[in-house]
């Protein structure tokens, strides 16, 4: 199994769309990270990270259980932040051309391929 910046690293070469992927923990701290030039992952990954528990939060509140992942179309592009077990945030920025079916499936997966010992 791939470590988890090698899965970071996969899923921007698979999908060119993707401009940054960052692994962050819940309290919005980077762990790893593989981004383009113009994106902070720091920046990221804790904004992510808090729109995710948010995002967790809201749903639980509103009876529909565990959010996993949450989407925010920008006029630049597409934002995703997906639940990565109880602890982590998995961040992706991509291009506004992206193909949306296809960014929310690389990015499930890709959380999916996250070891279990970074979780």
């Amino acid at each position: 199994m791939a470590d988890a910046l090698s899965v970071l690293q996969q899923l921007r070469q698979r999908n060119p769309d993707i401009t940054a992927a960052v692994l962050a923990t819940n309290d919005g701290l980077a762990i790893h990270s593989d981004v383009a030039g113009g994106v902070d992952a720091d920046t990221l990954a804790a904004l992510a990270a808090d729109v995710a528990v948010r995002a967790a939060r809201m749903a639980e509140d509103a009876g529909q259980g565990s959010a996993r992942q949450v989407l925010v179309q920008a006029d630049g592009g597409y934002i995703v932040a997906s639940r990565v077990g109880d602890d982590l945030c998995l961040a992706v920025t991509a291009k506004a051309e992206a193909s949306l079916g296809l960014l929310l499936l690389s990015v499930r997966k890709a959380a999916g391929e996250i070891p279990a010992d970074e979780v």
